[in-house]
């Protein structure tokens, strides 16, 4: 059910960003590397590359050998993912607005730079999204670890 619901928010979002009448605006392959390449600096030095590498293990392995600490350190990755990648986009949606407003004199590049500066929040959401259901569904493995 993990993926299937997975699947579903990528086609929903696909099919609205579809609604806009140009899919192409919200692709930004430097700014979605920045965000997700921020987004894992900071979880890893908020918690560590051993736990980030065991709460993914926890997320999307089938083994039960591990513990309720584990299982919460886990859920505490994922809240930092989520909190990180919202940060990241701002800051860096941030970065690129300040950029767009040293260039005002040039109008003609404004509503494209706009929109640029924008996607970094719009990928941060929903790298935050995905964090937030990783989160919830490791809490839903230990729920259901704790009653079995």
């Amino acid at each position: 059910m993990f993926w299937l619901g997975i699947l579903a928010i990528i086609v929903i979002t696909l099919h609205a960003t579809l609604l806009s009448g140009d899919v192409s605006i919200f692709v930004d392959a430097p700014s979605i590397l920045w965000v997700v390449l921020m987004t894992i600096s900071m979880v890893i030095a908020s918690t560590s590359f051993k736990r980030v590498r065991q709460a993914f293990s926890i997320l999307l392995g089938n083994d039960n050998t591990w513990d309720d600490v584990q299982y919460r350190q886990a859920i505490q990755v994922f809240f930092v993912f989520g909190r990180s990648a919202v940060m990241a986009g701002l800051f860096l949606s941030l970065i690129g607005l300040i950029a767009l407003a040293n260039h005002l004199a040039s109008l003609d590049a404004m509503g494209s730079g706009f929109v640029i500066a924008c996607l970094p929040i719009f990928y941060g959401l929903f790298v935050k999204l995905l964090g937030m259901i990783a989160e919830e569904k490791v809490q839903s493995l230990l729920v259901e670890r704790l009653v079995n």
